[in-house]
């Protein structure tokens, strides 16, 4: 079969044609969006949603101070303030400066409501009895328990430098039991008023008549004790 020049040129016009058709459909297949970003392309949030992650609520704040304590301390005056045992029970015999709060006189059965969340405690069967060396103060307006043996009340150097005192604020009608006295150095006398009497409180005058079976004595520790003479 023989091709006229005509029929040439038509059959490499249809070619060109359908070769052009190929090529704009490459050329867009090349466009579209792949899905395939690749591995170091960024990770888009499809929900548009640019923020950033906020705190959980359920985290607890640490500001790092204390919860207010309790307020049975407040005095104004010696007399405000009190020894309260600081468990349910106490501790059998003579209490330790550990063993004790000094609390304001009215507050007692909110610092043992503190102390003690027994509603009925088990204490054991057995005596009780103050200690005189323990004082309940008030000093700088909250009642303080101070051990008067490691204060400079009793702080001494001779026997001659100590005295046989109550703990009460007036010496005259205290009781003269040896195991309910305290010792203090002499010159003392009027720093320890000032802590345990109450402004302007006005003593009876009268001689202290205690047992002739204790003295004061300042022991080798350097400090003014209850000393029992032997017979």
């Amino acid at each position: 079969m023989l091709l006229t020049t005509r029929s040439i040129r038509v059959a490499a016009s249809l070619v060109a044609v359908a070769c052009f058709g190929a090529l704009a459909a490459c050329a867009n297949e090349e466009r579209e969006p792949s899905d395939d970003a690749g591995p170091d392309a960024p990770v888009v949030d499809a929900s548009g949603d640019t923020s950033t992650d906020a705190p959980s609520t359920d985290a607890v704040s640490d500001t790092g101070t204390d919860a207010p304590g309790p307020t049975w301390t407040a005095c104004a005056v010696p007399s405000d303030c009190t020894l309260a045992a600081n468990t349910c029970c106490g501790v059998c015999g003579q209490p330790t400066i550990d063993d004790v709060d000094g609390i304001h006189v009215a507050d007692r059965d909110a610092h043992y409501a503190t102390v003690c969340d027994d509603p009925d405690p088990l204490c054991p069967g057995c005596a009780s009895m103050p200690n005189p060396w323990l004082l309940a103060e008030c000093a700088d307006a909250a009642c303080t328990a101070t051990d008067v043996r490691t204060d400079p009340v009793t702080a001494c150097t001779t026997d001659d430098e100590c005295v046989l005192r109550t703990p009460d604020c007036c010496t005259c009608g205290s009781d003269f039991i040896p195991e309910q006295l305290i010792a203090l150095r002499a010159d003392a006398e009027g720093e320890w008023r000032s802590r345990v009497c109450d402004p302007d409180t006005d003593c009876a005058t009268c001689e202290p008549e205690y047992p002739g079976y204790v003295r004061a004595a300042c022991s080798d520790e350097g400090r003014c004790v209850i000393e029992y003479l032997e017979d």
